[in-house]
């Protein structure tokens, strides 16, 4: 027993001494993009399947906490892919109370080619947000140019990189997006560059169609400076994406959105010269600790609405 117990001492005390475990964050960022893509193929295939008409909603009465095959597919084929590629990567998904471990692509690797600059950083520093399918409801609903499958990469508690998912885009097949703070472009396409509104258009707030009371002063501050055109847009990184595309200017989100509805597209939203905070002003702590909720709320902004944005927090 002694002697047991001085190896279990040993081993302790080399781990301890072992210089911590890195990760080469652009390689981290191409397989995020690719299970991504793997998560946009699985959300296509349920719908043909029927997938949205077997919804179960999660809160009783509340039709935006919607769940259906889909999402546990393209859970399954999101983290699944990620968790055997990354051993002791952190990744937290949505839905990972419910969705089963079935990825049929489970032999494929995922790509890890998509170079960007983004360095190293310690493993146990990054943690990968996924949403297998954003916006639900609208699948149910048939509005599926709102749909996306989210995968962000945060580090130290802030979102640096993203994969953002169409897989309903207005033509072709299904369509993944990457952002970095720095850079962003298509998988399998170009660098994006980064668009504007015209200098002389409103500015254009997007917003769910919820009544939630704070949502609703938070619009209404922006509202009360005039010059505002509100759209009602729905998902959440739907609206952060109209943001970084140039489509909007400001998008406000109500008070139950998770990490893994915004870490995907903000690093979008700071490449186009904007910011992602709470209704305060101060960066989202959701990404850090122990509470995924950003329970006070969303606000992002490009370049053109940051006097709108700061008008909002005051």
């Amino acid at each position: 027993m002694r002697g047991a117990l001085g190896l279990s001492l040993l081993l302790r005390a080399a781990m301890a001494l072992r210089p911590p475990q890195t990760i080469a964050l652009d390689a981290l960022l191409s397989t995020c993009a690719d299970a991504c893509a793997r998560g946009c193929a699985r959300i296509v295939a349920a719908r043909a399947d029927g997938a949205q008409g077997d919804a179960t909603l999660k809160i009783a009465d509340d039709p935006k906490s919607a769940l259906t095959k889909a999402d546990l597919a393209a859970q399954s084929a999101v983290v699944g892919s990620l968790s055997r590629c990354w051993p002791g990567l952190r990744v937290v998904g949505e839905e990972d109370e419910t969705a089963p471990d079935d990825d049929v692509q489970a032999g494929e690797p995922l790509d890890r080619s998509l170079k960007c600059g983004l360095g190293t950083a310690p493993l146990d520093d990054v943690c990968v947000f996924v949403d297998p399918l954003d916006g639900t409801r609208e699948f149910v609903e048939g509005r599926l140019d709102n749909v996306q499958c989210l995968v962000g990469v945060s580090v130290n508690g802030v979102p640096v990189a993203g994969a953002i998912g169409l897989p309903f885009p207005a033509e072709g097949p299904p369509v993944v997006r990457w952002a970095t703070s720095e850079e962003a472009g298509v998988v399998g396409g170009p660098e994006l560059g980064v668009p504007t509104r015209p200098a002389d258009a409103p500015i254009k707030v997007v917003v769910g169609d919820g009544d939630n009371a704070a949502q609703g002063a938070a619009v209404a501050a922006l509202m009360a400076a005039g010059a505002v055109e509100v759209a009602i847009r729905g998902a959440a990184g739907n609206k952060l994406l109209a943001v970084a595309n140039g489509d909007a200017d400001v998008a406000v989100l109500h008070a139950k959105t998770c990490a893994w509805d915004t870490c995907a597209p903000s690093p979008a939203v700071v490449r186009a010269g904007g910011r992602v905070t709470d209704y305060f002003g101060a960066p989202l702590s959701s990404y850090a600790g122990n509470n995924r909720g950003n329970d006070r709320g969303v606000i992002a902004s490009s370049a053109r609405g940051a006097a709108a944005h700061a008008r909002a927090c005051a």
